[in-house]
């Protein structure tokens, strides 16, 4: 079950306070990849709920694809068996924002477990699906053939980076939005700031183009160590219709 939340150190890196109920889940986000595309407003405006709008930097909407290693997940009352909440995944993001709230809509989440995927499917409300993913220290390769989307990066870390206005930008998102009963909600989201590192990119192959993303190199990449992340409840962000809340 999960460990004592301390909040202390929150408000030093955090936009907004943490929720005063504490967070439902735990889990580490290890060993990720992150590599960042500018795609059209256009483009996002169709992917993601009107309830939302498209959170832009340096002028424009962006997609990016975080590819990392899942361990240690626990929950507030419950056990979680190891077996099937440690596995790689792959999730592909779009950047948003509603209200006075700017965070993160999932356009889609691949996990190598079988089990895992449909689990975190259920358990979260998050587009989970199954895909074979394999990594190695240099290379991390991701194939969901129901979609025929593919992904593979062969690459290196190097120095640690300074935390510019970028890194901030894409890295230190506290909230997660998705629908559900045609109603938009907020998942917050808490963990220490990402340490950074240069991403040195041998070389990249992206297959998805309904995301705007196929054989064109990222403009911005990073690769971090982890962090152990927090998650609340989902809470309701803005209704469009009668609805249930988990």
């Amino acid at each position: 079950m999960m460990r004592d939340y301390n909040s202390e150190n929150s408000s030093r890196h955090r936009p907004w306070t943490v929720p005063e109920n504490g967070p439902t889940w735990s889990q580490n986000w290890n060993d990720a990849l992150f590599l960042h595309w500018p795609v059209s407003s256009e483009l996002i405006r169709n992917l993601i709920p009107s309830t939302l709008e498209p959170d832009l930097f340096e002028g424009t909407a962006w997609v990016s694809i975080v590819a990392f290693t899942m361990e240690n997940v626990e929950h507030k009352y419950l056990p979680v068996p190891k077996c099937i909440s440690e596995f790689h995944e792959l999730n592909v993001r779009t950047y948003v924002t509603s209200g006075n709230y700017s965070g993160v809509f999932f356009l889609s989440i691949e996990a190598c477990h079988h089990l895992g995927a449909p689990l975190s499917r259920w358990m979260s409300g998050m587009p989970y699906r199954y895909a074979e993913i394999s990594r190695s220290e240099e290379v991390f390769k991701a194939s969901s053939f129901g979609k025929f989307e593919r992904f593979k990066c062969r690459f290196s870390p190097g120095y640690p980076l300074a935390k510019g206005t970028a890194g901030l930008w894409f890295t230190e998102r506290y909230a997660l939005f998705r629908m559900k009963y045609g109603s938009l909600l907020r998942q917050e989201i808490d963990h220490g700031e990402w340490p950074l590192f240069e991403l040195k990119i041998h070389d990249v192959c992206v297959d998805m183009p309904q995301f705007g993303l196929a054989d064109r190199p990222p403009l911005y990449t990073a690769y971090s160590p982890g962090v152990k992340a927090f998650i609340w409840d989902a809470v309701l962000q803005k209704s469009t219709a009668l609805s249930l809340l988990p």
